[in-house]
């Protein structure tokens, strides 16, 4: 293919999950106090991660000649049998990355792989470099000319610098990682904390500080009900979806919050989308 399509597949396999509405207006909710720690680095990135992609160049492996990249609405297919799921994709400055990795089954789709690959193209399907990464990686976004990675089965988010490969370092992450955004000059991470408050959303700064701030719980999942697993930033704010509880906005710098409740959307709410200065839900 002439050209890697995959910033017009991420809006349009977004457009099909989300029912576009206006939103306007908004309930005032009460806000509790962010508590704010030190991030520490790791010192154990070493022994999580392949020697090659911690102390030395990454592995880099070009495509072999003729081999063309393969992009449907949701995966994209590349090198020698490496499949990435589409949600696994970012898109920065002119190049694309995916995280990718080798499945059996279609069921096997549904984890992340123990072992998998990142890997940036430019914009006519050319790979520019590959790193190795273990430790179950999913979810990659760009900040401030950095890739950041969560690795599941590590408890780490994993910093990359986007021009060649080379991690630069683990932060390790207690709880899990539903998703991430960047904006804002900070990385913003939707966190599972306990069964009783699932939402909790966390800032990581520039100087690697967190300030973690608790949503109100909706009050009526079950055991088996999904929760919340996206956030989204835009419109001079960062939005959390909380099904029966409608969606919360917070304000990027004073992390104070509203809620805007279903009675006024209409509808729970699972995720939310922004395009320019209108929210979709």
């Amino acid at each position: 293919m002439s050209r890697i399509r995959s910033r017009a597949l991420l809006a349009a396999g977004l457009t099909s999950l989300l029912t576009s509405v206006a939103i306007a207006g908004t309930t005032a909710a009460t806000t509790p106090s962010p508590t704010t720690n030190a991030l520490v680095p790791s010192d154990s990135s070493p022994d999580m991660l392949p020697a090659t992609t911690t102390d030395s160049a990454p592995v880099t492996t070009s495509p072999p000649p003729g081999q063309e990249i393969t992009v449907t609405a949701d995966l994209v297919e590349f090198g020698d049998g490496l499949v990435g799921l589409i949600s696994n994709m970012a898109r920065a400055d002119g190049r694309t990355y995916v995280i990718a990795g080798r499945y059996q089954t279609e069921g096997d789709l549904l984890r992340a792989p123990e072992e998998a690959v990142l890997a940036a193209f430019d914009d006519v399907g050319r790979e520019l470099w590959r790193t190795e990464l273990d430790g179950r990686p999913t979810r990659v976004v760009v900040l401030n000319g950095d890739l950041w990675v969560y690795r599941e089965e590590a408890a780490a988010l994993t910093r990359i610098d986007s021009s060649d490969g080379r991690v630069l370092g683990d932060v390790t992450i207690d709880q899990y990682v539903m998703d991430m955004v960047a904006a804002f000059e900070s990385l913003w991470v939707l966190i599972n904390d306990s069964d009783a408050n699932p939402i909790q959303l966390m800032r990581i700064g520039p100087d690697l500080s967190t300030t973690t701030v608790e949503l109100p719980p909706d009050g009526t999942r079950g055991l088996d009900d999904p929760i919340p697993v996206g956030v989204a930033a835009g419109a001079g704010a960062i939005w959390v979806p909380m099904r029966a509880g409608g969606v919360a906005v917070i304000d990027p710098d004073t992390l104070e919050f509203t809620v805007m409740p279903v009675d006024d959307i209409g509808h729970e709410v699972q995720q939310v989308a922004v395009d320019g200065d209108v929210a979709g839900v």
